[in-house]
């Protein structure tokens, strides 16, 4: 049978994944299973009750068989709660609200016809003009009426008190009142003059509403001592402008039912350990059921449903996390092992929090948060990995905790603050002593995080303190625990961090002592093109501490056949005696021996990397040209070029740069100028990036040329170059000229 065409294409693209990526792939499916297995088994056990089964037991039948607790039992009984919780929610009054809007756009609509009306007596337009002037802007009082406050003396003045009274008006608030609400007792929040919330409980019938302001009109008017004509015409005018300006606000009235349902103490039931539940022959009674669902419910708590949306919610969550820790959003990918880190701290985390909340169960105020390792997690994600990657395990952890465990709201307060600050403190950490002083700024991160939840909850000063006192002690406990788990997980996962990258520089290691002895030209060669490389680094914003580890390894391959490189020969040249073909051998395998020896000697990859790249594909001219003047057979460059990788990385470009730098500028004269040094380095640097070597390692022409810079300067110290001195002959020619 013929294989659809839709088959071949997922084949085809499977096959096209490269290993690296189904590596990775792999180890997320692995956790995925685990991590879904932990979250799965907190479902289905509850570990502080027995797994009991309950036949079906309906209310007021005879029980026959007894059912004695072996431990102390407290529930909740639902429909006792639900009754009374309806009770609250009927007794929750309806919430209005002012429109602040609604307030400022009828002021300024007034202000806007006043303004009109002004300009229209300071311009002698007849009333007619003055009519259609007012129409165009929208407004459409009363004819009669506007002739008589057009013609009126003191119009101007009546306007100005018909504003007065319109702003009192806004400011009680003209209700738009709810039918349901008619007889009911009402909540109108509003502002004061200095901005001030008030909340006003009063009853509906007495809110000033369309329907009932014209008294309060005609009551302010009455105040003003203005006559029946006058009172007359404001009160018709405002009829123009008087709107609502106070609503029922849905959210203020749910707010305030939740916060009341929030507060309500549910109804429960106490069972003490060795009563009976049930005794046979006795009745069974409503509490003795609801107490039995309740067991029900803590035996098996789990069903297809749960499954799912379990499955569902930690499938996204891996989604974002396979994209968090991709690009863009970091600035490389993570490695396999970072990979592991950050999923293997998910797990924990989960676990611990699953193990504390069935094994060491808080009373209440006391959140799980404040004792989660969040803080240690985030230290070693951000060594390991990157700061940003300890801020999504996070997110992602927290987001996590929120909906599988129904995690407070304060425990996600504290997890956050925790583990964000963590990050952020990890800003440059190239000693283990920063960890101890990220966890001294992370002391103080989680103290304002504890005094946040405090104040949210408002707990006493002794519980406040509580908090203060665990939550400095949870970071700095961290960073002393991160201080002591990473060495192991530097060297179990072979990662390339700061610490382990300074220790693997130390020239007392043995393995650069043996190169002292066995090839003391490439050990100084080695040393000195570290001290290039990291000087470079640093000044382009690389890796220094990489680039420099990287550099003292980079011809560790030469080692075992030392004299056939020209820095460790004393005046023989064993090259002299072979053909430059066999030569050529001798001289690449030094890189595929350095690679070797870097695997047993358990370097990070990353170092690995920088060993096998720091030639790339380029040719080694003096064995080419050997072999062309010998001219026994024409040779191919490619025959005598490396055949490794290009530098994947501005490190081992660094590398590549600084080393055939160092070991080219050895053969220039002594004094030297700079210009000369500088020419040198040029061409050699030129002759690189016209080979394409720099093609793959994100080194831009700017850092080129600032590495050639810095090379340049550390190259002409250790020459004690001079300045080119003018010639003294030309000099006084020149003179003699003028």
């Amino acid at each position: 049978m013929k294989e659809p065409e839709f088959v071949k294409r997922i084949v085809k693209s499977v096959k096209e994944i490269s290993p690296s990526k189904k590596k990775k792939a792999a180890v997320g499916a692995a956790f995925f299973f685990l991590i879904f297995t932990a979250v799965f088994c907190y479902y289905i056990f509850d570990f502080p009750y027995l797994r009991i089964r309950y036949a079906d037991i309906q209310e007021g039948m005879i029980a026959d068989f007894d059912v004695v607790l072996k431990q102390n039992v407290t529930f909740v009984d639902k429909e006792a709660t639900e009754s009374r919780r309806k009770e609250v929610k009927e007794r929750i009054p309806s919430y209005y609200l002012m429109d602040s809007v609604r307030t400022r756009e009828a002021k300024e609509r007034f202000s806007r016809f006043k303004k009109i009306f002004a300009d229209s007596l300071e311009r002698n337009r007849t009333f007619e003009e003055y009519c259609a002037v007012i129409e165009s802007d929208n407004f459409y009082p009363d004819t009669e009426l506007m002739r008589k406050l057009y013609t009126d003396p003191n119009g101007a003045g009546l306007l100005e008190t018909a504003e007065r009274v319109l702003g009192y008006l806004l400011f009680l608030g003209i209700v738009k009142i709810n039918e349901t609400d008619i007889g009911k007792t009402v909540v109108v929040l509003k502002r004061d003059r200095k901005n001030t919330l008030l909340r006003e409980e009063i009853p509906a019938s007495s809110l000033l509403t369309l329907k009932n302001c014209e008294a309060v009109v005609a009551r302010e008017l009455k105040s003003r001592h203005l006559n029946t004509e006058s009172a007359d015409l404001v009160a018709g005018l405002l009829k123009e402008f008087v709107t609502e300006n106070t609503f029922y606000s849905p959210r203020a009235t749910a707010q305030a039912s939740a916060k009341a349902e929030a507060e309500l103490e549910p109804v429960r039931f106490s069972f003490s350990k060795g009563e009976y539940l049930l005794r046979k022959g006795y009745p069974v009674t409503a509490t003795q059921i609801n107490a039995l669902d309740y067991l029900r419910q803590v035996s098996l708590r789990v069903s297809l449903s749960d499954v799912l949306g379990i499955l569902v919610y930690l499938l996204l969550l891996f989604v974002i996390a396979k994209y968090l820790l991709d690009r863009p959003f970091l600035s490389e990918n993570l490695k396999l092992n970072q990979i592991i880190v950050f999923y293997a701290l998910a797990l924990f985390l989960i676990i611990f929090f699953i193990c504390w909340q069935e094994l060491l169960p808080l009373p209440e105020n006391y959140f799980t948060g404040l004792f989660l390792p969040m803080g240690l997690a985030a230290f070693i994600a951000g060594v390991l990995a990157t700061p940003t990657a300890a801020i999504y395990l996070t997110l992602i952890c927290s987001a996590g905790l929120m909906l599988l465990f129904h995690a407070e709201a304060g425990t996600l307060i504290l997890t956050v603050f925790s583990g964000v600050g963590a990050a952020v403190s990890l800003k440059k950490v190239e000693r283990r002593e920063d960890i101890l002083k990220a966890g001294l700024k992370l002391t103080g991160i989680q103290a304002v995080a504890a005094l946040s939840v405090s104040f949210l909850y408002d707990f006493s000063f002794p519980l406040t303190l509580f908090y203060l006192t665990f939550s400095a002690l949870n970071a700095f406990l961290s960073a002393v625990l991160a201080l002591g788990i990473l060495p192991m997980l530097e060297i179990g996962l072979n990662f390339a961090t700061p610490f382990r990258l300074l220790e693997l520089s130390d020239k007392n290691l043995p393995i650069f002592k043996k190169m002292d002895a066995l090839a003391p030209g490439t050990y100084a060669h080695s040393m000195a093109v570290a001290n290039y490389a990291e000087a470079a680094a640093r000044e382009i914003g690389a890796d220094a501490l990489l680039t420099r580890c990287g550099a003292c390894y980079h011809d560790i391959g030469k080692i075992d056949q030392a004299e056939f490189f020209a820095e460790n020969q004393t005046g023989i040249n064993k090259h002299d005696e072979i053909q430059p073909n066999l030569s050529i051998v001798v001289i690449k395998s030094h890189v595929v021996n350095g690679v070797n020896k870097a695997k047993a000697l358990r370097l990070p990859q990353e170092v690995i990397d920088i060993i096998e790249q720091h030639h790339g594909n380029s040719v080694i001219n003096y064995f080419y040209v050997q072999a062309l003047k010998q001219g026994k057979s024409v040779p191919t460059e490619e025959d005598y070029s490396y055949k490794t990788p290009l530098p994947q990385s501005k490190e081992a470009g660094i590398v590549m740069i600084a080393d055939v730098v160092e070991a080219a500028t050895r053969s220039l004269p002594s004094p030297v100028s700079v210009v000369q040094v500088e020419k040198f380095i040029d061409k050699i640097i030129s002759d690189k990036i016209n080979n394409g070597q720099f093609a793959e390692s994100k080194l831009t022409f700017s850092d080129v040329y600032t590495i050639k810079n810095v090379l340049l300067r550390m190259v002409c110290s250790n020459l004690h170059t001079r300045p080119e001195y003018p010639d003294k002959t030309e000099a006084v020619k020149g003179k003699t000229n003028e």
